[in-house]
Formats: C-alpha cells, sequence, structure tokens
C-alpha cells in the first residue's frame, strides 16, 4: 500500500466523523458505494439509503465534544480493496470500528461499516482493563 493511498482512506474516513458531511445528503452518497452495508452499535444492519437518511437527520451532538481515532490499522486485501481498524472516542465514549474501502483512481468509497461500543468498567475503556480468564 503507498503513503497516498493510506492517506487517501484515512481522509475519507475522517470525513465520515464530520457531522457537516454526515447532515450533507450528496457528500454522504459520494463517499458510500452504491452495495453500502453498515451492521450498528445496535446490531441493526443498514443499507446505503438508511444510513443517508439517518445520517441527514443527525443533530451533530453524536460528535459535538472531542473526537479522537486511535489504534488505526490499514490492511490491503487486494489491490484496491482496505480494511480499517480502529478505536473511536467521542467525550467519554469509545467505540472499535472496521470499515472497508474501494479505491479508485477518482475517490474511496465505503462498501462496509461496523462499530461496536466499548463496555466501560469504571470509567476506564474495555480494552484498558485486564481479564484474568483462568478463574
Amino acid at each position: 500500500m503507498t503513503p497516498k493511498a493510506r492517506e487517501f482512506v484515512l481522509a475519507a474516513e475522517r470525513r465520515l466523523l464530520d457531522p457537516a458531511v454526515r447532515r450533507d445528503r450528496s457528500s454522504v452518497e459520494a463517499l458510500l458505494h452504491p452495495s453500502f452495508r453498515e451492521i450498528g452499535q445496535s446490531g441493526r444492519l443498514w443499507d446505503r439509503e438508511a444510513t443517508i437518511a439517518a445520517l441527514a437527520e443527525e443533530s451533530g451532538d453524536d460528535f459535538h465534544g472531542a473526537v479522537d481515532m486511535s489504534e488505526i490499522e490499514l490492511q490491503t486485501l487486494c489491490d484496491s480493496t482496505f480494511l480499517l481498524t480502529y478505536r473511536l472516542r467521542v467525550e467519554d465514549r469509545w467505540t472499535r470500528r472496521s470499515s472497508i474501502w474501494l479505491l479508485t483512481v477518482h475517490r474511496a468509497r465505503l462498501i462496509f461499516h461496523q462499530g461496536t461500543k466499548e463496555p466501560s468498567v469504571s470509567g476506564i475503556g474495555a480494552s484498558e482493563v485486564s481479564v484474568d480468564e483462568t478463574t
């Protein structure tokens, strides 16, 4: 994967986290592949049209505070298909996210996304808690 491809995918993902982009139907349509599917945090399966409609109705409250991406990993699945995984912090909430992006010469398009809430233990993110599985 070239550094340019990496930046292209990361920039596209960050655009989808921008409240102004999320509420703009034409911007979201340009970023989502026609076959887009999402498994939401609730477990619901979303198609492209339902996702676009839901994002257009967002108040922006989901992302009104500090947004921080961490543990970013980008893997090449094939020549122009990439799996992006990362943790997202919005204020004191953490989620694990995965996105599959298809790249063309002109743009990146998201074909699949899943977001999963991380459980919190006394305000500590789940990945920061050590669990002894031998007991």
